[in-house]
């Protein structure tokens, strides 16, 4: 999964699926694509199958926050921030029996202070008998992967 190194730099896995888009020209690029992100009540609007996503603890929302979502193929799947780092990087860790998926949005800038370059690195462990089909699920994730992107994007650009 995502390792963590010193700083907490990010240093993703060698079999990591990466997806990167460029945001903008739009005024305080970074802000918006962040809002959008941490939104969970709109986290629907972005990815794909989900109808709802419910904040299971209380306090202020950040590394540790668990949600539920609820959706086709999602029916109670928990989810986990695992990283915060406002404005710059959010990691997302769904986990169940047959897998553990990590999701990591890195807002990286652009000299461009009105651009960014958004990647989704996505980490998947395979579990039992989904071990020998993992390859296979892989392309799957990063067509997902990609979809993800794409539906952020067109949320944040439509100034939801």
């Amino acid at each position: 999964m995502i390792q963590y190194g010193p700083q907490d730099r990010f240093q993703p896995a060698d079999n990591s699926i990466i997806v990167r888009e460029d945001v903008g020209p739009m005024d305080d690029c970074a802000a918006a694509v962040w809002a959008m992100l941490v939104n969970f009540e709109r986290w629907q609007d972005w990815l794909p199958g989900l109808h709802k996503a419910t904040r299971q603890d209380d306090g202020a929302l950040g590394r540790g926050s668990t949600f539920l979502l609820q959706g086709r193929g999602l029916a109670n799947k928990a989810v986990e921030i695992c990283h915060w780092h406002p404005g710059h990087r959010l990691d997302l860790l769904f986990s169940e029996p047959r897998l553990r998926i990590g999701y990591c949005f890195l807002l990286v800038p652009t000299p461009d202070p009105r651009m960014l370059s958004l990647h989704v690195v996505v980490e998947v462990e395979y579990r039992g008998l989904y071990a020998l089909i993992g390859s296979l699920l892989r392309i799957a994730e990063r067509r997902r992967a990609g979809r993800i992107l794409l539906n952020l994007l067109h949320c944040v650009q439509r100034g939801d």
